[in-house]
């Protein structure tokens, strides 16, 4: 029987410097099932709006470092949520909160073997010479681009936990291999090409990913279809338009609702990592209606494009008098809380999955072939940022 032990390696270390890269060994010995990478940040004093005001695009490379120069897993934060929700149906535990001077947190779970606590397959931490954390952030204030210019974030305030889960330093299991995930390649698509982008051979496919992203835009109208090709295209066992992998996709998952905080200001914009939207559920701002002047709720209205709302005129009901008097309703000038859920389809990314991951019994062996390729074609509407992972089975030495 293996048995993890949930233990802290990094409790709560605030980052002095807002650009830069945070770095921490793991132990040298022991198997490693996962990690939990937690953090936090500080929003600033009157913001709102801001659109991009998410702690995920903080993490600009979340990595496992092995031997000096070898990425066991390597994810930037918006890539490291969504394939986490894939593989896991949920997604990690946050609270996106855009709402001025509270905090924001995500937990980043990094796993190893097929589920948390697999006694097959895992990290042998002995089987390196170093392995380390490595995370490059950049908490730099951003400029609201809504009716008013404030900085995003409070500098100086992001903060790192880190829990693992790992066995006792003389139990390591016999583990029959690492899973490992890496973004392998990125760069931006052109309006009517057909791009191939050929895949790592070194080890087999637990599963590929696809990640796509413009800001305000439908992927739907960008990527006509994608197809997985073997030997330039002799063999073509995955394709079809993104609509029918994203609909594959969202089969895997058993959640599909998000939550934010939001902080609604007129024309300010709340990106979220839900689009193709199937419902909407706005809960409006309360104070108690026993004070004179109070305000008894805000109304916002908003317009949808992709995965981006765009907020509109908010109406404010007040009260004329204490306990009575004449109700009023008027547009409101500043900002307003709000909490939003909205339910629909994960932006963004598509996975394919080789074989039942709890068997790794159909993995596909990239080495079979002279090819490995991910073909994206791309239509008319422009430019997207895009990026290649890919889900390994590694050997325990990495």
């Amino acid at each position: 029987m293996v048995v993890y032990n949930k233990l802290p390696l990094v409790d709560q270390e605030t980052q002095a410097s807002d650009d830069a890269t945070f770095q921490e060994d793991l132990p040298t010995k022991g198997g490693l099932s996962g990690i939990d990478l937690m953090f936090r940040v500080s929003n600033a004093t009157g913001q709102y709006g801001a659109g991009g005001l998410n702690i995920l695009d903080i993490l600009e490379e979340v990595k496992i470092v092995v031997n000096g120069d070898v990425n066991i897993f390597a994810l930037s934060g918006p890539e490291l949520f969504r394939h986490a929700w894939v593989r896991d149906g949920k997604p990690p535990w946050y609270e996106f909160n855009e709402r001025n001077s509270e905090y924001q947190y995500v937990n980043v779970p990094i796993r190893f073997g097929r589920y948390l606590g697999d006694p097959l397959y895992g990290m042998k931490l002995s089987a390196f010479q170093n392995a380390q954390i490595v995370v490059d952030h950049n908490v730099t204030p951003v400029t609201a681009g809504d009716s008013v210019a404030n900085v995003g974030y409070v500098s100086g305030s992001l903060q790192v936990n880190a829990q693992l889960h790992v066995t006792p330093a003389d139990k390591e299991p016999a583990y029959r291999g690492t899973i490992g995930t890496r973004e392998f390649y990125t760069y931006s698509t052109t309006a009517n090409e057909e791009k191939r982008i050929e895949l790592p051979t070194q080890h087999p496919y637990v599963g590929v990913g696809v990640y796509l992203h413009k800001d305000a835009t439908w992927i739907y109208n960008l990527i006509d279809k994608v197809r997985f090709s073997l030997d330039n295209d002799e063999k073509q066992p995955i394709r079809g338009r993104w609509r029918n992998h994203v609909m594959n996709t969202q089969e895997m998952l058993d959640v599909e609702t998000l939550v934010y905080l939001a902080n609604v200001g007129d024309l300010g914009t709340l990106d979220n990592i839900i689009d193709h939207v199937r419902s909407i559920q706005i809960k409006p701002g309360w104070t108690d209606i026993g004070d004179t002047g109070t305000i008894l709720e805000w109304n916002p209205t908003f317009a949808l494009s992709g995965s981006r709302l765009t907020w509109a005129a908010i109406t404010e009901k007040t009260m004329a008098a204490a306990d009575g008097g004449a109700i009023s309703a008027a547009e409101r000038s500043g900002n307003a809380p709000f909490d939003v859920m909205i339910q629909g389809d994960l932006a963004n990314y598509i996975y394919w999955p080789f074989g039942d991951r709890m068997l790794l019994d159909e993995l596909h062996n990239p080495a079979l072939y002279s090819k490995n390729e991910v073909v994206l074609e791309v239509g008319s509407t422009g430019s997207a940022t895009a990026a290649m992972i890919v889900e390994e089975l590694r050997p325990v030495t990495g």
